[in-house]
């Protein structure tokens, strides 16, 4: 089994302050909706919600750089996660700035 990229308390430390980060997000967003009612604003708190989740959990599944014996597919899963948390932060933008705003 591959080693961990961070510690127990580094992982704690990381899943807080990305919570506390991304739950100013939604929040942001959730405000803007209550505001602005709108379908763009709907789908991009659905999407801020999506990406905080994993967001929350990537930490944890991260894995240290190019360690002897661990093929590249062992990777995959770690930065397949931060990807998807990437591209739903991406188009929950896009969509957050096409949204009436009147």
């Amino acid at each position: 089994m591959p080693d961990k990229l961070l510690t127990d308390g580094q992982v704690r430390l990381v899943r807080t302050t990305t919570a506390l980060v991304m739950g100013l997000l939604v929040l942001g967003v959730t405000v803007a909706l209550l505001t602005y009612p709108s379908r763009q604003l709907g789908l991009a708190l659905a999407l801020v919600v999506a990406a905080a989740v994993g967001a929350v959990l990537l930490p944890g599944r991260m894995l240290a750089p190019l360690q002897h014996g661990v093929p590249a597919s062992a990777y995959l899963p770690s930065a397949g996660l931060a990807l998807l948390v990437v591209a739903l932060v991406v188009v929950a933008g896009v969509l957050f700035s096409q949204a009436p705003i009147s």
